[in-house]
């Protein structure tokens, strides 16, 4: 930054009163510049954007937005939450979360937290840094051209800092005004600070996770990563697993992000142990063509390491098994090609990678993986590909949930009535939950056996229930 850049400048601020004790400001470029060096974006429930940043504006746009705002036509404001004076606000109100939070921002030597303009700030930032050339066509011919220069770096623009927020407001707040470049719907959901989206983002953005997506070509570019649709693919899975009877479309995930914020730590371990499963059945896979290994695929994938965990297998040659999973995935596609379009809904393996997320296709794919591997594990064990049975299976089947369902007198332990069709719904109208939890040793017997609705076992989570029925006495 040179000479005349360096002249303090007054900034008038002027308060303004609302729900979040807004504070109007009017800075000119330079110290736009400095206030965005002193403003974290929190990746945690932001977009990677900014300036060439993931789902930020491209160099393109950057230039676009200078260029009007020298010809006067820019109107938006950049928005912020001041760290210390929230911190503040938080301890009146006893919100330790928000205390946390601004606190850990502060500890990093920030000032502010981006709420929205982020894209606009780090583009002026790049600008006052000589990092951004503008079109010398806003310089005249004539004059000094220093002096021309500091007539530029004079633009100002508004900013807003808000002294009263907390976080879950902050991050509700982000969600409403962020839309200058709008959100996608993963960026949406994972808007929020919650165990769940903390768990979601952390998972998916394993770098060993992210490298087998993008290298496989489930997700080629590191643009699509940065956006968050890799996220997406995981929250599916944890949906599955939570709640294996809901579809898995965008309402379906908005609504599972809306309604919980957490969710049983035994499902995001088993998800997490069966992503570790994928990566090593895919590691020595050489790269392949974009659209081979696509989402629907690799959900399958998933499918039949689950099914080998309930079954109580283990892979011992991750090699041999991506070759045997490769080469019926490859059968199969075969055989659709001679299945004509009006069949393909029941009959077609491809049809039903292309729509995984929906309820019947969910079910077929899942059936398909589990006879294939009821057939073929005897000689994958045999050649060493798979270890012996070793465990029981720790989830309770369709039949025995049926069963206790009978011994319930058809109740729940909070006397709700289950009607037959939940106990017969395909994979989740009720659930077969342990009721010692198999963190404390619980097996997967009838005795230790109890049915319940989904919302109830959420609750539960991975603690014990006390004996209630006969059978459980």
């Amino acid at each position: 930054m040179t000479h005349y850049m360096k002249t303090a400048r007054k900034i008038v601020e002027s308060r303004t009163q609302d729900t979040f004790g807004a504070i109007g400001c009017n800075l000119d470029l330079e110290h736009i510049a400095t206030f965005f060096d002193e403003t974290e974006c929190d990746h945690s429930f932001q977009r990677k954007g900014g300036f060439e940043g993931g789902s930020g504006w491209t160099k393109e746009r950057a230039l676009a937005y200078m260029e009007n705002m020298f010809k006067g036509c820019t109107f938006n404001k950049i928005m912020v939450a001041d760290a210390k004076k929230c911190l503040e606000y938080a301890k009146e109100c006893g919100d330790e979360k928000s205390i946390v939070y601004y606190q850990n921002v502060l500890d990093k030597g920030k000032k502010y937290v981006s709420i929205d303009g982020n894209n606009t700030a780090s583009t002026i930032a790049r600008y006052a840094s000589n990092k951004l050339k503008v079109n010398k066509k806003y310089l005249t011919d004539h004059g000094d051209q220093g002096e021309q220069l500091r007539h530029l770096y004079a633009y100002r623009l508004d900013i807003v800092k808000l002294e009263r927020i907390l976080l879950d407001e902050m991050t509700e707040l982000f969600r409403h005004l962020n839309t200058s470049t709008a959100l996608n719907k993963q960026e949406y959901r994972q808007a929020r600070i919650s165990p769940l989206a903390e768990y979601v983002r952390n998972t998916a953005n394993k770098p060993e996770v992210r490298e087998t997506l993008r290298r496989l070509g489930v997700f080629r570019s590191i643009g699509s990563l940065d956006q968050r649709y890799h996220e997406e693919f995981v929250a599916q899975l944890l949906l599955h697993y939570v709640l294996p009877a809901s579809k898995l479309t965008k309402p379906k995930l908005d609504a599972f992000y809306e309604d919980l914020s957490d969710v049983p730590p035994a499902e995001k371990q088993r998800l997490a142990a069966n992503l570790d499963i994928l990566v090593k059945i895919f590691a020595d896979q050489k790269p392949v063509n974009e659209g081979v290994f696509s989402k629907g695929k690799f959900y399958s994938a998933m499918t039949v390491i689950d099914n080998l965990n309930s079954k109580g297998h283990n892979i011992l040659n991750f090699n041999a098994f991506r070759e045997w999973f490769i080469k019926r995935d490859l059968e199969w596609i075969a055989e659709d090609q001679t299945i004509v379009v009006s069949d393909q809904k029941e009959k077609s393996y491809s049809y039903w990678c292309k729509f995984y997320y929906g309820t019947h296709e969910n079910a077929r794919l899942n059936k398909k993986w589990n006879d294939c591997l009821d057939t073929h594990i005897p000689k994958l064990v045999r050649e060493n590909i798979l270890t012996v049975q070793t465990t029981a299976p720790r989830y309770y089947t369709v039949k025995e949930k049926l069963i206790l369902c009978v011994k319930q007198d058809w109740k729940t332990r909070k006397g709700e009535n289950i009607s037959p069709s939940d106990a017969i719904a395909i994979k989740g109208g009720i659930h077969g939950d342990h009721m010692r939890s198999v963190k404390e040793g619980g097996e997967t017997t009838l005795e230790n056996g109890e049915v319940m609705f989904p919302v109830d076992n959420l609750k539960k989570s991975s603690k014990s229930n006390e004996p209630h029925f006969e059978h459980q006495r």
